[in-house]
């Protein structure tokens, strides 16, 4: 009996896609099998680097294949090592036709990266407000309080 561990296609593309809960809700659905069992399941099946690379270089180039691009060893390589600006100059060299943004919008859709967010969206950005030792609560209020409190009370009392 081989060692190897199967998982139906559609979760072993959905963990090629990174998209690991979905992966487990597949098994689920496919075997019957409990939360934590599936979720065994795919992460033994994800600790198969091997596997793992070898079906999303396969997606990668099925969605490259789509677009009528031509998807060199390279391409996939940068994109398996994570550095997607290699990845997209390496499809720009090996497709011409491309400028930098449709080079990088492609690779996008390869990897199925959801789109940067717009400068405006960018510029709305909440700063965050609290500051180092400040655990977030409004306990600083209190103090003020009643340091308030007692200044008021100190000119009452000397007949202000």
């Amino acid at each position: 009996m081989s060692n190897a561990i199967r998982l139906p296609p559609e979760a072993a593309a959905a963990l090629a896609r990174g998209e690991l809960i979905q992966a487990i809700k597949i098994v689920r659905e496919a075997t019957g099998l409990g939360l934590k069992e599936a979720k065994d399941l795919v992460e033994a099946y994800a600790k198969q680097p091997d596997r793992v690379v070898a079906s999303r270089v396969s997606a990668l180039r099925e969605k490259a294949a789509a677009a009528n691009l031509a998807f060199p060893q390279q391409v996939s390589e940068a994109l398996a090592r994570g550095e997607l600006i290699d990845a997209i100059k390496r499809l720009r060299e090996a497709n011409p036709q491309l400028g930098l943004k449709e080079a990088k919008d492609a690779v996008d859709a390869i990897v199925g990266k959801h789109p940067a967010p717009s400068k405006a969206q960018h510029g709305a950005r909440r700063v965050p407000t609290v500051v180092q030792g400040d655990s977030g609560r409004s306990s600083w209020i209190w103090v003020v309080a009643i340091l308030l409190a007692a200044a008021v009370w100190m000119w009452m009392a000397s007949g202000g």
